[in-house]
């Protein structure tokens, strides 16, 4: 199976439905995703999510149509981010307060992969927020314990939302270099809060690879705001008070290529195993830079 609809199954029964749809994998993804209306907010979420998540690094083109499709049906979803970090934060809270088990907490975590395969503002947004989350940075769990279990390694909000910001196709994004990113090292994680931080404040702007369109911390930027801040990057410049840190993206020269690391979201979070051998293939990718 190209997906993992068991962890999408416990939160409906639609894949139930999906399993009689039709005779053939393309079938049964094609009729699931024409019925969407016929099923919960919730379902439709978790259809749109599975479908989106492609785990093979050779699709066939049934496979990238189905994927396609989902990807650009759950990104024009108004909320589309915020549902995956809003499951996150009342999942935290179950946590506190024993509704749940440690173990279910991290299916929550588990589900934000999907933010990695939806280039949209939104998902910057919410993903900027989670740069800011400081459990697991002292090396403890939400519910107090090691992050270290054994020989694996639980996985960090933050750390989560720096693998999904690195495969996004943001064309200015930061650069990491060998020795930013570890299970103990959040310097990846610092610089792109500290990108982050730019874009909330107005100091940049970003855009995604193809698109011209200049974002800001709210969704596109207006023409007439972008030449503002040209003029008075200008008139700063005239008077020698210009600095690289100030300049918005406009100005700063477009990255041709950049590693994305994509092995750490090509298992999709679809189980803790997964998720630590994706990250320590992400830590490679950035120590052989």
């Amino acid at each position: 199976m190209l997906f993992d609809l068991a962890v999408c199954q416990e939160e409906g029964d639609w894949h139930n439905r999906w399993s009689k749809a039709g005779s053939s994998w393309y079938e049964k993804w094609t009729k699931t995703l024409d019925s969407l209306n016929e099923f919960s907010e919730n379902d439709r979420m978790e259809i749109l999510a599975a479908a989106s998540k492609i785990r093979n690094l050779n699709p066939t083109r049934e496979q990238q149509e189905i994927s396609s499709r989902a990807r650009k049906t759950l990104i024009s979803i108004p909320g589309h981010a915020k549902y995956f970090t809003n499951r996150l934060e009342k999942s935290k809270k179950d946590l506190q307060t024993g509704i749940i088990s440690y173990h279910e907490y991290t299916k929550a975590q588990e589900s934000l992969s999907v933010l990695a395969f939806l280039p949209s503002p939104e998902t910057v947004s919410e993903l900027g927020k989670l740069l800011n989350d400081p459990v697991g940075r002292d090396g403890k769990t939400l519910g107090g314990g090691d992050v270290w279990e054994g020989d694996g390694w639980l996985p960090v909000n933050c750390q989560i939302a720096l693998s999904c910001l690195e495969s996004l196709p943001i064309e200015n994004g930061p650069q990491l270099i060998k020795g930013d990113v570890d299970i103990e090292v959040f310097i990846g994680v610092d610089k792109w809060k500290d990108w982050w931080d730019e874009v909330k404040t107005g100091k940049r702007t970003y855009r995604f690879v193809g698109s011209p369109i200049e974002y800001g911390p709210d969704g596109p930027v207006p023409a007439k705001e972008l030449q503002r801040r040209e003029r008075e990057r200008q008139r700063d410049a005239v008077s020698g008070n210009s600095s690289d840190s100030n300049q918005s993206a406009t100005q700063q020269p477009a990255v041709e290529s950049k590693s994305k690391w994509t092995a750490i979201v090509a298992a999709s979070f679809a189980g803790l195993l997964l998720l630590v051998a994706g990250w320590k293939a992400f830590r490679k990718s950035v120590a052989a830079k």
